[in-house]
C-alpha cells in the first residue's frame, strides 16, 4: 500500500489529518457533489426539449461515461505517486468548465461534448477522493467507518442538489441552476487547494496485502459485478429522467424522485459500516442485486410520480448496499489509487455501454423490453459474491514518517 503523510511543518502528525484536514476534505467533497447533482438529472429533459431522441439521450450518457472507462485507472495510479490534493482541486475546476460549456450550449452537439468534459471531472474526483479515504485510515474497521462518512458526504449533497436544482429550474430557469453549479464547483476547488501541501506521497510499496493470486481472483469477480452495477445505474441516471419527462412529470417531481434515491442511499451508506463487514458481504451484495431487480420492475410500470419515486428509492437502497461493500473490499487490497482506479474504470465501462445500448433498444423495441433487460442484468451484480465469502485481512498500519 502507499505511504502518505501529513506535511505540518515537518511534524507529520496524524491528528491533523483526523481533524482540520479531514473536515476540509469532507466539506470539499460535499460542495463539488452538490455542484454536479444540482443539474445532472436535468440534462436528459433539457436534451429532449432540444429535440433529442431516446437514442441520442443514451449517447449523451455514454459520452459522459466514456472518459470514465479508462481515465480513472490512469488518474488513480498517478495519484499514488504524485499525491491526491492537486488532482482533487483540478476536478472541481473541470466540473465548473463543463457546466459553463453546457450553459453556453443551445444545440445537442455541444450538450454532448460538455458531458464528455464532465466525465473527465468524475474520473478525477471519485478515484482520487476514494483513495484519500484510505490515506487517513488505519486498519479495516477504521477504513469502513471513514468510507461510510465519505459516502454520506457526497450522497447528502446529491439529496440536496437534485431537489434544489429541480425547484430552481422550475421557478427561475435552468440557467440560474447552472450558474450556481459553477460557483459551487469553483469554491470546492479552492477548498481542496490546502490539501496539495498537507497530503503528500512519501514513497510507495508495490506489494498487495495478503496472497497476490487470491487478490487478483477476487478483484476480477468484483470488477465484473461492478460493470453490471455501472450498467444498471447508468440507465438510472441517464435514461430514466427522460422517461419521466415523457410521462409528463415536472422538473420538481423528477428532482424529488432523485432526492429520494439519494436519501435512501445515504441511509444505507451510514449503515454500511456495520452491515458491510467481510463476513456479511455476500448476503449484502445478493440483497442489493434483488432490490435493483424489483426496483426496475416498479419503474417500468410506474404510472405516477409517486410510483417512480418508489422505484428510485429502492435503487438508492441497492446502491447504498453495493457500493461501499465492494469499494472497501477493493481498498483493502492495498495501493488505494490503483485499486479504486480499476474499480471506477469498471464502473465507467458499465456507464459507457448502458445508456447508448438501452437508448438504441428503446428506439427499436420500446420501453418495456428494454428496461426488462436492465432488470435482469441487475441480478448479475451478485457475481461479486464469488470472492465475498473470503474475508479480507486487516490493512497493515502505515508509518506516516517512513518511505520506501
Amino acid at each position: 500500500m502507499e505511504v502518505f503523510s501529513i506535511d505540518d511543518r515537518g511534524t507529520g502528525r496524524r491528528g491533523d489529518m483526523n481533524g482540520r484536514l479531514t473536515a476540509l476534505f469532507y466539506a470539499a467533497v460535499f460542495l463539488e457533489s452538490l455542484a454536479v447533482s444540482s443539474y445532472l438529472y436535468l440534462v436528459p429533459p433539457y436534451a429532449v426539449g432540444l429535440g433529442a431522441s431516446e437514442g441520442f439521450v443514451g449517447a449523451i450518457g455514454s459520452a459522459r461515461a466514456a472518459p470514465y472507462s479508462f481515465l480513472p485507472m490512469v488518474f488513480g495510479t498517478l495519484s499514488d505517486v504524485v499525491g491526491r490534493g492537486m488532482m482533487f482541486a483540478i476536478s472541481g475546476l473541470v466540473a465548473a468548465a463543463s457546466t459553463a460549456w453546457l450553459y453556453s450550449s443551445s444545440d445537442l452537439t455541444n450538450v454532448l461534448l460538455s458531458q464528455v468534459l464532465l466525465g473527465v471531472s468524475f474520473a478525477l474526483f471519485f478515484p482520487i477522493t476514494e483513495g484519500a479515504v484510505k490515506d487517513f485510515s488505519e486498519g479495516s474497521e477504521e477504513l469502513r467507518r471513514n468510507f461510510s462518512i465519505y459516502s454520506v458526504s457526497w450522497a447528502l449533497a446529491f439529496i440536496v442538489g437534485a431537489y434544489m436544482g429541480g425547484v430552481l429550474s422550475d421557478l427561475i430557469g435552468l440557467g440560474v441552476t447552472l450558474i450556481l453549479s459553477i460557483s459551487l464547483a469553483i469554491l470546492a476547488s479552492i477548498m481542496a487547494f490546502p490539501l496539495i501541501h498537507m497530503l503528500r506521497p512519501h514513497g510507495r510499496r508495490t506489494e498487495w496485502a495478503g496472497d497476490t493470486g487470491g487478490r487478483v481472483h477476487g478483484m476480477s469477480w468484483i470488477l465484473a459485478a461492478v460493470i453490471f452495477y455501472g450498467f444498471v445505474f447508468s440507465v438510472t441516471f441517464s435514461m430514466l429522467p427522460s422517461l419521466a419527462a415523457r410521462r409528463m412529470f415536472t422538473a420538481s417531481e423528477i428532482g424529488a424522485a432523485y432526492s429520494a434515491l439519494s436519501l435512501t442511499r445515504l441511509v444505507f451508506f451510514m449503515a454500511s459500516y456495520r452491515i458491510g463487514s467481510p463476513r456479511g458481504r455476500g448476503m449484502t451484495i445478493i440483497t442489493s442485486s434483488l432490490i435493483a431487480f424489483i426496483a426496475f420492475l416498479i419503474v417500468i410500470f410506474s404510472t405516477s410520480p409517486l410510483h417512480f419515486m418508489l422505484g428510485l428509492s429502492l435503487l438508492g437502497i441497492s446502491a447504498g448496499l453495493f457500493y461501499p461493500v465492494t469499494a472497501t473490499a477493493m481498498l483493502e487490497m492495498g495501493m488505494a489509487g490503483r485499486m479504486m482506479g480499476y474499480y471506477e474504470t469498471a464502473l465507467g465501462v458499465g456507464f459507457t455501454v448502458g445508456p447508448i445500448m438501452v437508448g438504441m433498444m428503446i428506439d427499436s423495441l420500446g420501453y418495456t423490453p428494454s428496461y426488462m433487460m436492465v432488470a435482469v442484468l441487475a441480478l448479475l451484480m451478485s457475481l461479486a459474491t464469488i470472492p465475498a465469502s473470503r474475508p479480507s485481512p486487516s490493512i497493515p498500519r502505515s508509518n506516516p514518517s517512513s518511505s520506501t
